[in-house]
Parts: C-alpha cells; sequence; structure tokens
C-alpha cells in the first residue's frame, strides 16, 4: 500500500497505533537530513529497527548496559568478519552471552531505537515492501502498542530534562557527591567518568553513543544525584540533534529506484545553483482535500507548482519555511506524483516536437 507523511503533521505514535489497527508488513522508513531508521512490520507488530547512525548499533547497546567490555565486542566483531555471521550469533558461540540474553538485548535496542524517533520533530516517512535481515537469533516481536506508551512517556520526560538540561551544549563538571555508587547503572558511571567540566553534552554524546534519549536521562539523574553539577551553558540553540532535509536528500530519494545511480556527498558535490534551477512539474496533482490538510502556507506552495518555475523562484527566504517546503516536495516524490525536471515543461516539449 502507498502511505507517506511528514512527522510535522503527524505524530509518530499514531503511524504505529495506524500500523497497527492495519496490521501492516513491510518497512517504514523515517528519515530526516543524513539519518534513516527503518522500522520492520509485520502484521502491525514490530520485528526489527535498523539505524544508520552507529551510535545506536547494538554493539554499543550492550557496551553501555554493561552486558559486555570493549575487548569482548572486538573479539566478537573479529570472529564475524571470519565467519560471515552476525553479532548476536557472535556473542553466543563465544560464550561471551546466553542466547536467552541476546534474544532480550536485542529487543531493547529494538524498542530504544524505535522510541527515539518519537523525539523526531520534522522528517518524512514512508512503508516499503521490504524485510529485515536474516539473523541468527532474532528478538521476539514487540508489542506495538507498548512501544507507543512507552515512546509517550519519552516525550514528556524529554520535555522535564530539557528544562534542566536546556541544550547540548551544557557543560558538566564533578559535584559535591562524585563518584557515582558501585551500584549506579553502567551507563551513568561511565557518563560520570567522562564528564571532566570542559566537553559539552554534544561532546560527551559523541564519546559515548546509545540511545540519545538515555543519554540525556543518566546525565539528569546524575545532576538530581548531585554527582555531577551544572559548569556552564556555552550557548542555547536547537535542543534535538534534528537536521533538515537538504535538496540533495530529495534527488538521492528520486533517483533510489536505479541502484546504479548513487548520489554522495562523500563522493562528489553538486553546486547548489545547478540544483534550484531544476524544475518540479505534477505527474498527478493532489486534490483540493489533501491541500485542505496542509497548513495554508504549504498549500500554496504546492499549488504555484505548474512545471514552469524552477525551485528557487517557490522556495521561501525563510530556512524554516523551506525546511518545510523541501519536505513536502520529498513526501510528493515518494509518491511518483512529482517529477523535477532540467527545463520547463514548455521548453520539453518544444524540444520534443522539433
Amino acid at each position: 500500500m502507498e502511505f507517506s507523511g511528514r512527522l510535522a503533521t503527524i505524530q509518530f505514535g499514531d503511524v504505529l497505533q495506524l500500523a497497527e489497527q492495519e496490521r501492516w508488513s513491510g518497512a517504514l522508513v523515517v528519515r530526516r537530513s543524513s539519518r534513516e531508521k527503518r522500522v520492520f512490520l509485520q502484521g502491525g507488530r514490530i520485528v526489527g529497527c535498523l539505524s544508520d547512525d552507529p551510535a545506536e548499533f547494538y554493539g554499543r547497546h550492550l557496551l553501555l548496559q554493561g552486558h559486555l567490555d570493549e575487548a569482548q565486542l572486538a573479539e566478537a566483531l573479529a570472529w564475524c568478519t571470519r565467519h560471515g555471521r552476525r553479532l548476536g550469533c557472535a556473542l553466543r558461540e563465544l560464550d561471551i552471552l546466553p542466547e536467552v540474553t541476546v534474544r532480550r538485548t536485542l529487543g531493547e535496542r529494538i524498542i530504544d531505537a524505535v522510541c527515539g524517533l518519537f523525539l523526531w520533530r520534522r522528517g518524512v516517512f514512508y512503508l516499503e515492501a521490504d524485510e529485515p535481515p536474516k539473523e541468527e537469533i532474532e528478538a521476539e516481536p514487540v508489542d506495538t502498542f507498548g512501544v507507543v506508551m512507552e515512546g509517550s512517556r519519552w516525550v514528556d520526560e524529554h520535555d522535564r530534562i530539557r528544562k534542566v538540561l536546556v541544550s547540548d551544549r551544557v557543560v558538566l563538571r564533578r559535584g559535591p557527591r562524585w563518584p557515582p555508587a558501585p551500584e549506579s547503572p553502567p551507563l551513568q558511571v561511565l557518563l560520570a567518568k567522562a564528564a571532566d567540566g570542559e566537553r559539552d553534552l554534544e561532546e560527551l554524546y559523541q564519546h559515548l553513543g546509545g540511545s540519545h534519549f538515555r543519554f540525556l536521562e543518566a546525565a539528569y539523574a546524575l545532576c538530581l544525584a548531585e554527582v555531577l553539577d551544572i559548569e556552564r551553558v556555552s550557548g542555547v540553540g536547537d535542543t534535538s540533534v534534528t537536521g533538515e532535509l537538504s535538496l540533495l536528500d530529495i534527488l538521492m530519494e528520486q533517483a533510489a529506484s536505479e541502484e546504479s545511480t548513487i548520489l554522495s556527498e562523500r563522493h562528489f558535490s553538486i553546486p547548489v545553483d545547478l540544483l534550484v534551477r531544476l524544475v518540479p512539474a505534477w505527474t498527478e496533482r493532489p486534490t483540493r482535500s489533501e491541500l485542505e490538510e496542509l497548513r495554508s502556507p504549504l498549500a500554496r506552495f504546492l499549488s504555484g507548482i505548474d512545471g514552469r518555475k524552477p525551485i528557487r523562484d517557490l522556495l521561501s527566504t525563510s530556512a524554516d519555511a523551506r525546511s518545510r517546503q523541501l519536505e513536502v516536495l520529498l513526501v510528493e516524490l515518494r509518491r511518483g506524483r512529482l517529477a523535477l525536471l532540467p527545463a520547463p515543461v514548455d521548453e520539453i516539449t518544444l524540444l520534443t516536437d522539433s
């Protein structure tokens, strides 16, 4: 089935509840800027979640939860490379973790990865016919309703945390009750040791990785316990690592069906002034009811697409408005209702006729 949308207009929890009600199967792809997560569904139940963020990889989750140390993880990853097997199987075969623990921790990582999407304020999502990668050891299917409840708790707790840790530019130092108690959760212990009064939250997170919410939750708990204290706030900016969809993302989506065509900022760059010359044209116009569901500025933006004006003439001068406009373009490209042309439709028609 065709289903796509924007996180700015619908809560992710509502998307999951709809998936459960309609018993969807496939991959629910959620994207923002250079980040992507794929939530795999079978009959509406969550059976897996892949993230392209190395901070959220399974091995990192195990480290931060204290299930293994770096030497054990390195040994398991080396075994995976030699045998071409997955990490869960390596942990079992090397007797680092029993299979029951692997299954349980795989499920915990899936829940954390999916709940993290509840905190994405912007991005796009769409459903694809795809299956999760084959695992020698698989997690049990996750109850979707339970994830929705937990994700909603994350949103409320995140708002509460941000009243104290107002920005990722907050710098933490050791407090009057440092060090943490020996029975403290492993993540809190690692974070307390890493806080040196010089690195801010963003730098500490880059050092530790894992779920960003779990990281903030640990920092907040340490501050309440006076194990850590706020040294200073170097700047109050955006409190979430959202990022905005770029025009390159839109072109990558349009070329995604051609496996031989991979656009990447790491391989080459395309001048922005060339990209904004492209002309969007409808292959199937949105209905009046669809336009009415959008905010009026976005409805006017879509209504202004006529196959004659290039992107640069359509985009707002406001960075925030441009971001929303580009998100709408990406959704329409995914639906196959919009094309990007090198010239206005009239000029292409004349060239074809001649």
